[in-house]
């Protein structure tokens, strides 16, 4: 396993209660956070790579900005593109500075987008999202 080889490092930065809900108020202080510390982890070396496994609601300036800042950083930042099953992708997933991910699922006749997956242009990649073996 690369943990335990000291070849990763995984960083977990909580911005949503235990719901699952939270603002982007609280993202953005978040990835700030997350922001300090990458520059600490990139200046030793380190490739950062911010995961968001969430989504929802209009664009935010200020998140916009943190994003902006973290690729400005070096920082490849992944977000979900959504649950809703059609389009248009979600914020941060839309983000110019983030790779919108949508959700593969295995079914009967192969791999197939999951049918709660967003979609639309904005996707940059599908990846397993539930029943991939």
């Amino acid at each position: 396993m690369l943990v335990d080889k000291g070849l990763l490092k995984i960083v977990p930065v909580k911005v949503l209660n235990d719901q699952g809900g939270g603002t982007f108020t609280q993202i953005t202080q978040g990835t700030l956070y997350a922001n300090q510390e990458a520059k600490k982890l990139i200046d030793a070396g380190w490739f950062v790579v911010y995961n968001y496994s969430l989504g929802g609601g209009g664009m935010s300036t200020d998140m916009e900005n943190a994003l902006k800042e973290a690729e400005m950083l070096g920082v490849y930042v992944c977000a979900a593109a959504g649950n809703t099953g059609s389009t248009p992708v979600q914020y941060p997933g839309k983000s110019k500075h983030a790779s919108a991910i949508a959700a593969l699922m295995q079914s009967g006749s192969g791999v197939q987008r999951a049918p709660y997956s967003t979609y639309g242009p904005e996707i940059f990649l599908a990846a397993p999202g539930s029943m991939v073996l």
